[in-house]
């Protein structure tokens, strides 16, 4: 399923980089998430876009996870507002309790 999918794909991702950015481009979201924007009915939903960066995020903890950026985003889309803090936030939280951390 997509957790295991994504565990995988994200320890893929960290594995020998220095730095992993998490970037999102917001029009390609179902548009079933956000009916304010976006034309791809088959894009991924905002839940699987916050599990994949959590998953991202917990791979390469706070001393390798460079940033997170968002593309495309409508300063009239309140919904894909809400996604995007909801993808930062599960990225950022999971990297401070990542085990992967130096302090």
């Amino acid at each position: 399923g997509l957790e295991g999918g994504a565990s995988g794909g994200a320890g893929q991702v960290a594995g020998g980089a220095d730095k992993v950015w998490i970037g999102m481009d917001t029009d390609v979201l179902d548009m079933a998430d956000s009916p304010e924007f976006g034309d791809g009915p088959l894009g991924p939903h905002a839940d699987e876009v916050c599990w994949l960066a959590y998953e991202v995020g917990r791979a390469v903890g706070r001393d390798r996870l460079g940033g997170v950026s968002f593309m495309a985003v409508p300063n009239t889309a309140m919904t894909i507002h809400w996604i995007c803090i909801y993808v930062l936030l599960y990225a950022l939280a999971v990297t401070l309790a990542s085990r992967n951390v130096c302090l």
